[in-house]
Formats: structure tokens, C-alpha cells, sequence
């Protein structure tokens, strides 16, 4: 665990070439120990990141995701409410967009665009992907979005093994998510970029289980990050039907951290709200401070607070 933070700081620090960067890196630092103290849980005004879906359609169908089987309505988010939600964001102060949610971020046509516009408005970005999209042409297309080292592409690659990689993440071809992350490895140095920060992300699955350390030891040669992430139930593969999960036994932080956006401009209670079954408001006809600090959050945060999950069977159901 400490040879892994030390890596980590290791390779964040790399990332700074300027003042710029420094206060980056500080703004990171920050929103690391908030987290870690559980200050979150004492409210802001605003949120301090937002997560916006760009559509929720995919190209694979993981067993590990249940998002190709929402009972939503599939769609695209229009750039015009898009600019206008980042827009808002970056002059109420939030800090971050993770421009990702229930779907495959590279199959929005305006990705390029949408990636730009946060950067111009001086918003921190993490981009998750499966990487079976990111060609040579849409690498170069996301990565003059004008990223800094405030910023991560985050890929999804749920098996070091092609056999494992393919059983997992239905529909990929491990050989040119392979490629394809090269690729991108070989752009940003081509053009001495010190930004976006990239990093392999593993969820812990029985079918991916015993390959960690072969999986660890091979992205680390190739990016800068290769996070397994811990195990849960909402990861179980869903053939065999919803986990039975126990009930929680703690205060769930992203109701605090985050604010999860649907494509239709919909506000979920989080990222686990798949099917849009709690929706807090939409920011066609609300402000983000609004919704963030409405009525119906607010209950749910008191819930918590008060340690009262079963009241909200989404939270009693998570482990999140």
C-alpha cells in the first residue's frame, strides 16, 4: 500500500511544469484529504463535481453492468443543454465534470467538443471509456480538448487475460483495446503533453479474480495508473439476477461529492440510480443550487446522517 502512494505521488508530481500545474496538483490534494476526513458530509453549496452522462447507449455489454439493461429511454445529450449546465458549473464554482455515467462517452459524436468546452471554461475533467472506440482519429480528436495534469482518462479493462478481458466486457477485442491505449500513450508523448493522466481501472469480479498482479504489473509499464478497485455486489454478474447485498452500515459520500446528470437533463440521487427511479430535478427548468440543495436531497442526506438507510431502498441495497 505505501510503495503505491509513493508511485502515485511519484507520478503526479512528474506532472508539474508550471505554477499552473502546482495549484492543480494543490486542488487535487485538497479534495483528497476532504474525502479522506469525511468533510464532505458537512454540505457545500454547490457540488463539488458533476457527473454528466453524455448518453447512456454502449457498444459492449459487460456482465458486469447492468446499464444495457436500464428501462430508460436511450438517448444523447444536446450540446446546447450541455453548454449551458458546464456553463453554469464553472461560474457557481464547481470544480470538476466527470463526463461519464450509464453508457459509452466516445459514442456521443460532439465528445470532442463537449471535452473542449469544459476546458475553456477552466473545469477539471475525468473521461472513462472501454477504449474500443479510441482509434488514432478519435484520440487526436479528445486530446486537443486542451487537457492539463488536473485532468484523467480513466480505461476500463476488466481482465488482464484476452479470455478473461472478452468474457467480462461482451463485445470488446482485447487486441485493439491494446493498440488503441498505445496509441493514446504514444499521442500524449508525441506531443509532450503533460495532461490527461491515465489510468487502467480493474473491478475485482470472480471471473477476473487471480489476475491482479499480472494485470498490476503489466499497466503500470504502460500508463501512469493501474487501480483494481475494491469488490462489490453491484459488480456480481448479472445473469444470476440483483445480489443480495446486506443491508449498508455507512454514510454514503457521494450524496455530497458529486451530482449525477442523465443525458435528458434529469438529476438522479447518484451513479447506482440507474433507471432514474429517484430523480431530484432537471436542469432545463432548475439551477444546480437548486436541486443540489432541494428538498428531496436533503431528506436523503438526513437519512443517512442518521444512519436510517432502510428509509431509501436504493442506499439499504448498496454498497457503495
Amino acid at each position: 500500500m505505501a510503495r503505491g502512494w509513493a508511485r502515485h505521488a511519484v507520478t503526479e508530481l512528474k506532472s508539474v511544469r508550471s505554477l499552473g500545474d502546482l495549484r492543480n496538483l494543490n486542488e487535487k490534494v485538497h479534495y483528497l484529504l476532504l474525502r479522506v476526513r469525511g468533510e464532505f458530509v458537512r454540505g457545500t453549496s454547490v457540488p463539488p463535481s458533476l457527473q454528466i452522462e453524455p448518453t447512456n447507449r454502449c457498444n459492449l455489454r459487460c456482465i458486469c453492468c447492468s446499464g444495457h439493461s436500464n428501462e430508460r429511454e436511450k438517448g444523447f445529450m444536446d450540446f446546447g443543454l450541455f453548454g449551458n449546465i458546464v456553463d453554469e458549473a464553472a461560474g457557481i464554482g464547481v470544480k470538476r465534470i466527470h463526463l461519464y455515467l450509464h453508457g459509452e462517452p466516445l459514442l456521443h459524436p460532439g465528445i470532442g467538443e463537449m471535452l473542449r468546452h469544459i476546458k475553456s471554461r477552466g473545469l477539471a475533467v475525468t473521461l472513462a471509456t472501454n477504449a474500443m472506440l479510441f482509434d488514432r482519429r478519435k484520440i487526436a480528436d479528445v486530446m486537443r480538448a486542451g487537457f492539463t495534469n488536473a485532468d484523467y482518462i480513466l480505461l476500463s479493462v476488466l481482465g488482464f487475460s484476452k479470455q478473461t478481458h472478452e468474457s467480462i466486457q461482451r463485445g470488446v477485442d482485447h487486441e485493439r483495446v491494446l493498440a488503441n491505449i498505445a496509441d493514446l500513450m504514444e499521442y500524449r508523448k508525441a506531443h509532450d503533453m503533460n495532461g490527461p493522466l491515465i489510468e487502467t481501472v480493474l473491478y475485482r469480479l470472480a471471473e477476473n479474480r487471480g489476475e491482479e498482479n499480472d494485470y498490476r504489473e503489466y499497466w503500470l509499464k504502460r500508463v501512469d495508473y493501474a487501480r483494481i478497485a475494491r469488490e462489490s455486489e453491484q459488480y456480481a454478474d448479472l445473469r444470476e439476477g440483483i445480489a443480495a447485498i446486506a443491508l449498508r452500515t455507512r454514510t454514503c459520500h457521494h450524496l455530497w461529492e458529486r451530482m449525477s446528470i442523465h443525458w435528458n437533463g434529469d438529476v438522479a440521487l447518484c451513479v447506482a440510480d440507474i433507471d432514474g427511479t429517484y430523480i431530484l430535478g432537471n436542469l432545463k427548468e432548475h439551477s444546480i443550487p437548486e436541486v443540489w440543495n432541494g428538498e428531496g436531497i436533503s431528506r436523503i442526506r438526513a437519512f443517512h446522517r442518521q444512519r436510517n438507510f432502510e428509509a431509501v431502498p436504493l442506499c439499504a441495497g448498496c454498497d457503495w
